[in-house]
């Protein structure tokens, strides 16, 4: 059962798991948390060091496949930001030994962006480039569009390559 896409910001709690099936398709598991901000009158409420407090936090399991789910592995590890575009599917089945009915709602990526870490040898300037992913392998595939596939759209291309570290604004 699909539910609402996800569009969100998220951090990764470990460090991807990547696997192939027997006919070579990748499939890339990870968990990844999202924190909701306390509001207080419309603000977010600070503590005493200036931090948004966080009101709650979702945690949730994703899935990416092929090309996409092997740039996630590569370039994303525990404490990595990414921005994930997908849809909440949750599967369901019985159990084996017990015979009990589960089930698991997780996060099919159809697209993502590993947001690069500052560097504080460099002024907190971003290190590397915003990275797009290809198109997943599957019946979640994106008929067009999407991150990484025209680099013609991409805004945060350069043709000056001094500027790639930098945004376009």
């Amino acid at each position: 059962m699909a539910l609402p896409n996800i569009d969100n910001f998220f951090t990764l709690t470990g460090d991807p798991e990547m696997r192939f099936t027997p006919n070579g398709a990748g499939v890339c598991s990870f968990n990844v948390a999202a924190n909701k901000p306390k509001f207080e009158n419309g603000q977010p409420v600070k503590d005493e060091r200036g931090y948004t407090v966080n009101d709650r936090t979702l945690f949730l399991p994703c899935v990416a496949f092929g090309q996409l789910g092997e740039m996630i592995a590569e370039q994303a590890g525990r404490g990595s930001s990414v921005r994930l575009v997908g849809a909440l599917e949750t599967q369901q089945w019985e159990d084996k030994n017990t015979g009990e009915k589960r089930s698991k709602t997780q996060l099919v990526v159809d697209l993502a962006r590993v947001v690069p870490r500052r560097n504080q040898n460099q002024g907190g300037q971003a290190q590397g480039s915003y990275q797009g992913g290809g198109q997943p392998v599957n019946e979640h595939q994106p008929q067009g569009g999407g991150w990484g596939n025209n680099p013609g759209n991409d805004p945060w291309a350069s043709s000056n390559p001094q500027m790639r570290d930098e945004p376009p604004f």
